[in-house]
């Protein structure tokens, strides 16, 4: 899911978003190996089921697919 933004060009989109929180827990794994490992596992549990999600997102009910949408954004 792309969020397109003409009001704001310097929005990032979801994927640059996701490429800098990426960034951000890495920059642990020298710092703070033990919080790196847990922020790891929890980043990568959300995109697992961020993927899970969008892989059935179309075959959701719309109010279900909206509630659920604005928890994300």
């Amino acid at each position: 899911m792309k969020k397109v933004s003409q009001n704001n060009p310097n929005e990032k989109t979801d994927e640059q978003r996701i490429v800098l929180c990426q960034q951000r827990v890495n920059s642990l794994r020298n710092i703070n190996p033990q919080s790196y490992q847990k922020r790891i596992a929890y980043f990568n549990g959300l995109l697992s089921n961020a993927s899970g999600y969008a892989g059935i997102r179309s075959h959701v009910d719309g109010s279900t697919r909206k509630a659920i949408d604005a928890l994300i954004i």
